[in-house]
Formats: C-alpha cells, sequence, structure tokens
C-alpha cells in the first residue's frame, strides 16, 4: 500500500475517532444538541457513536 493511501487512511480513522468520542461524551453527559431550533434527539448520539466506532476501526484495519 503507498504511504499517501495509508496517510489518508489514519487520518480518516483519526476523524472518525474524534467523532465517536464526541457523541460518546453526548451520551454520558447527556449534553443537549439543538440544530437550528430543533433539539436532536439523544438516539441520534447512539447511531452515530456506533457508525463512527465501526469507520475508525475499519479505518486503522485497513492501514495494516
Amino acid at each position: 500500500m503507498s504511504k499517501e493511501v495509508n496517510n489518508y487512511l489514519f487520518v480518516s480513522g483519526l476523524i472518525f475517532l474524534l467523532i465517536s468520542l464526541l457523541h460518546l461524551f453526548r451520551i454520558i453527559f447527556q449534553w443537549e444538541a439543538v440544530f437550528n431550533g430543533r433539539e436532536i434527539p439523544l438516539y441520534a448520539s447512539y447511531i452515530g457513536f456506533i457508525i463512527g466506532a465501526v469507520l475508525t476501526y475499519y479505518a486503522f484495519r485497513l492501514r495494516k
């Protein structure tokens, strides 16, 4: 695998990890999320955490 692809997967994995952690913190601390005047339900963070964690896993797995 080329160095560019390896770097891309690493950066992508870090971004997905950050997004997953933000969703996890929202779940743990019960943070309120409002977008355009509407409150985003907490279950959206459960879905976001799972998707972000899976994408993080695959990004780092593909680097090997």
